[in-house]
C-alpha cells in the first residue's frame, strides 16, 4: 500500500518475519519499506516523522533499487525489484522482490516455484482453518493429466508447476476443489462454500473442465 507522510511516498510492505521498519530502496521518488504486521498504520506514521527514522534514510542514503526486468507470474506482470539478503521472495502490489535477478532459466522457475508455492500456502491454509482440517504436504511438480492429485493416506496435496501462470483467481477455485476431494465432501456442501468463499467459481469451474479435455 501507499502512504505519504510529509510531503514524501512510501510504498508499504506488510511481512510477518520484520521486527519494525526496513528500508528496502527508492524507485524513483518512492520509498520501499518493509513492515512489521503488528505495526499500527498511526505506529507506523509516528516513527516515518520521528527524528530516528530520518537519521536512517540520511545514512542509508536511499540507494536506487533495480527495476528493470518484468517477471511474468499468477497470470499478471511485476516489476522485479531486487533486495539483498531477503530470505524468502514475496509480491506486493506490482512489484516482486527476490535477492537476485535470476539470469537463467533454471533460477527463474526456481523463483517461480517459490512465488506459486506461498500462494497454494496462503490458499490451503485458508481452508485448513475454515474446515479444521490439517494437509501434511503439498508438493509441486510437473503433472500430465490433471493440476492437482490428491492422497489421504499421507495427507498429501500436489500441484502442477505450471500454475504459477495462472491467476489468483483461478489458484484459489482450484485449491478449493483440492481441499474438497480431499475431504470427499458433498456436491451440496462443495457449492455452497464456493458460493460463499470462491469468487467467480462458476467460471472458473467451466474454465478447469474446458482445460481438462484439451
Amino acid at each position: 500500500m501507499y502512504i505519504e507522510v510529509e510531503g514524501k511516498t512510501y510504498f508499504i510492505s506488510i511481512r510477518d518475519s520484520e521486527k519494525s521498519v526496513s528500508i528496502i530502496g527508492q524507485q524513483e521518488d518512492i520509498v520501499h519499506l518493509a513492515v512489521s504486521a503488528q505495526l499500527s498504520q498511526v505506529e507506523l506514521i509516528t516513527y516515518l516523522k520521528s527524528a530516528h527514522f530520518r537519521s536512517l534514510v540520511k545514512v542509508n542514503k536511499l540507494p536506487q533499487m533495480d527495476t528493470t526486468n518484468t517477471i511474468n507470474a499468477l497470470g499478471a506482470d511485476f516489476t522485479l525489484i531486487i533486495q539483498k539478503g531477503l530470505l524468502t521472495p514475496y509480491i506486493a502490489g506490482k512489484s516482486l522482490y527476490a535477492d537476485v535477478n535470476p539470469k537463467s532459466k533454471m533460477g527463474l522457475n526456481k523463483l517461480l516455484e517459490q512465488i506459486l508455492r506461498q500462494e497454494l500456502n496462503r490458499q490451503i491454509g485458508f481452508w485448513e482453518e475454515k474446515l479444521n482440517v490439517l494437509i501434511s504436504d503439498i508438493y509441486i511438480r510437473k503433472l500430465k493429466t490433471n493440476y492437482h492429485t490428491i492422497c489421504t493416506n499421507s495427507s498429501r496435496l500436489t500441484f502442477d508447476k505450471n500454475l504459477v501462470h495462472k491467476t489468483k483467481e483461478f489458484i484459489a477455485y482450484l485449491c478449493a476443489v483440492a481441499v474438497f476431494d480431499y475431504l470427499e465432501l458433498e456436491e451440496s456442501i462443495r457449492e455452497k462454500l464456493a458460493d460463499q468463499y470462491v469468487k467467480d467459481w462458476k467460471h472458473h469451474q467451466k474454465v478447469f473442465l474446458y482445460e481438462l479435455t484439451k
